[in-house]
């Protein structure tokens, strides 16, 4: 039964994410940020960084396995869209909500790896792509 139960939430449902934006502030509604359709992309954490304001986020592409890896890229306030989008990590278990935090003038991320059964933290080389 709960075989299918999952064939049947996989068939119908699509598993395809995507990320809204809306300016600080703002009374806008929430835009989508536009994406190949072929990805999913969810569970966002932002940062404002010297100006600069970087979605770190999971990923995966749909027809695929679904194992989410991390993402970071940076609004551009002009076009409202996600730019220079760098794969950021990836193992061989799935990923998600990157939680981006900086102590003592150094840059960390704790994802969620609960299909792995542990707690990881990552220390950045270089902030926010290594």
């Amino acid at each position: 039964m709960k075989l299918l139960k999952k064939v049947l939430r996989y068939l119908i449902s699509s598993n395809r994410w995507e990320l809204a934006h809306k300016p600080l502030g703002s009374s806008e509604i929430f835009s989508l940020l536009p994406q190949d359709p072929s990805y999913s992309r969810a569970d966002c954490f932002l940062i404002n960084h010297q100006g600069t304001t970087f979605v770190f986020f999971e990923e995966f592409l749909i027809e695929k396995n679904r194992k989410g890896y991390l993402c970071v890229g940076e609004i551009d306030p002009q076009k409202g869209e996600l730019v220079n989008v760098h794969k950021i990590l990836s193992k061989e278990y799935h990923l998600s909500y990157p939680h981006v935090f900086q102590y003592e003038d150094e840059w960390y991320m704790i994802p969620e790896t609960h299909s792995n059964g542990s707690i990881d933290l990552y220390k950045f080389d270089i902030f926010p792509h290594k």
